[in-house]
């Protein structure tokens, strides 16, 4: 058991550290798209911000994990909530370049960007399984009886 959550740690800071290192740049992003826009490319300074709150839900869901991992406890409200959002928010990111790609005929390599969310939502959900999975584990353990 140690040594899987050895592993499930460090895969669960890979994947938070790296949205928190993403974020900054995507931060950055939207302010140069809103430079050169003056604000009107709606759409893009939308679809950045989505994808900037998946990014803040998985770094909160991470950081809630990783509570979990050392402290035994969790908020699952907030847990499941978090999860939910950020899936929905990654969904869009997944969907979008393969609509564009099919309905503007272009280059197929905008296809390439569902792959990346795709992982980002794969993701989410291998931290909402071990979650659930390492709770009922818990739950086995414990004597509910006192």
């Amino acid at each position: 058991d140690r040594a899987c959550y050895i592993c499930y740690g460090a895969w669960v800071g890979y994947f938070a550290f790296d949205n928190l290192f993403e974020l900054p740049g995507m931060l950055t992003t939207v302010i140069a798209v809103l430079g050169e826009t003056g604000g009107k490319d709606v759409a893009r300074i939308g679809a950045i911000s989505v994808r900037m709150l998946g990014m803040i839900g998985v770094i909160i869901i991470g950081i809630l994990l990783i509570k979990y991992m050392t402290t035994g406890s969790i908020n699952n409200r907030v847990f499941n909530i978090l999860s939910v959002a950020t899936i929905l928010f990654i969904v869009p990111s997944v969907v979008a370049p393969l609509v564009y790609v099919f309905s503007a005929g272009v280059d197929t390599m905008y296809v390439l960007a569902s792959f990346n969310a795709l992982y980002r939502l794969t993701m989410v959900f291998m931290f909402t399984f071990f979650a659930y999975d390492s709770a009922k584990a818990q739950l086995k353990k414990t004597n509910l009886t006192n």
